[in-house]
């Protein structure tokens, strides 16, 4: 966590990061972990044979493999870090759990005292992201979404949980992270309704949503909201045109305008570790790959998105016995393809991975 928060701009450390992945890789098979997997492993081996047949009508490519081994190299991650902290004591998980919550607490009012600073600078809304680094504001909302769920798990004090939220919805404000304000609103819930009760959980969500449309009811703040949210599931018939600033559902008909059913190669408009795709500089539109959902189908088609989010399905729900906890990864997942590049940077994924450690842990004890 201390690597993807403070090397400012983490894409310098790609290679320390795909090490320590190979260790986990080694570490799950010398201890057959991956036996469990079974309906994972033949996901992958689908998408395997998928990537051969992309390559046979594509051509060949060194960025098509590292474009795979992108994409589904989080898988590593998640089984290492949950099958690890499964066979430590409950005295460890507990340590564990007491240090990170520390470490995370500290460095959440670190971020934000930089956002506010950048904020005051006028920092582009892309770069207003603490020490993440230029162009990585969706970090601040993973991170913030992260440490206020925490803090609920960690049964913390209500005041101390309110001015958590407080400051996170004033720095993802300030960073302009529409999405963060959707998953927060899902995230407490489902973490609030064992705690609370169904209906209480509701009332205090339902109390919030007034709250924020009072705030922002007199701005375009809430209509950005809402339209981006419509926006990033949708896609409007790419036309040909060449737009300034294209909307998610442009580059999502966009994007299905070239990816199609089968995509035009892993890789194909990837830049991956200094490599370019083939087709990279052929874009019209070159925001291309705004969102993981945008990203998959140009480079594997609608079905390759498919198989992609059947593949990380399969793991959670084979990872976690209880189903609020199953049903809350698939749609705060989802919801992440679509809106940014879920897969395509390690902090959201590491975020995301963190919240379900922390809650399966703790539920489990």
């Amino acid at each position: 966590m201390v690597i993807y928060m403070y090397s400012y701009n983490f894409h310098s450390l790609w290679i320390i990061n795909d090490l320590i992945t190979l260790f986990y890789f080694t570490y799950l098979v010398k201890r057959r972990v991956l036996n469990n997997y079974l309906l994972l492993l033949l996901f992958l081996l689908i998408m395997i044979l998928y990537l051969i047949i992309s390559m046979y009508q594509h051509g060949i490519y060194l960025v098509s493999l590292l474009s795979f081994w992108d994409t589904y190299k989080h898988l590593l991650l998640f089984i290492f870090g949950f099958n690890l902290i499964k066979n430590i004591s409950v005295e460890r998980q507990t340590k564990f759990l007491n240090q990170l919550y520390t470490l995370s607490f500290i460095s959440f009012f670190i971020q934000a005292f930089f956002v506010i600073i950048q904020h005051l600078k006028d920092y582009d809304i892309d770069d207003t992201a603490g020490t993440f680094g230029d162009g990585s504001s969706h970090s601040i909302g993973y991170f913030s979404i992260f440490i206020v769920t925490f803090s609920i798990l960690q049964k913390k004090s209500f005041a101390h949980i309110a001015i958590l939220i407080i400051l996170s919805l004033l720095l993802n404000y300030y960073a302009e992270n529409m999405g963060f304000y959707v998953l927060l609103i899902i995230t407490l819930f489902f973490i609030l309704k064992k705690q609370i009760g169904f209906s209480k959980s509701l009332v205090y969500i339902s109390l919030g949503l007034i709250i924020t449309i009072i705030i922002f009811g007199n701005s375009n703040y809430l209509e950005n909201i809402i339209g981006r949210i419509v926006e990033s599931g949708s896609a409007q018939k790419y036309n040909g045109n060449k737009y300034a600033t294209a909307s998610r559902g442009i580059l999502m008909g966009y994007a299905i305008h070239l990816g199609n059913l089968y995509g035009r190669g892993f890789g194909a408009y990837s830049e991956i570790y200094g490599v370019n795709g083939w087709l990279i500089k052929k874009l019209i539109l070159k925001q291309l790959c705004i969102s993981e959902a945008t990203h998959l189908i140009a480079e594997t088609g609608i079905i390759g998105l498919l198989l992609s989010l059947l593949t990380y399905i399969s793991l959670f729900v084979k990872q976690f016995l209880y189903w609020d906890i199953k049903i809350y990864s698939i749609i705060f997942f989802v919801i992440a393809i679509f809106y940014n590049k879920m897969l395509n940077d390690e902090r959201i994924f590491f975020f995301f991975f963190l919240i379900l450690l922390v809650w399966n842990t703790i539920k489990d004890r």
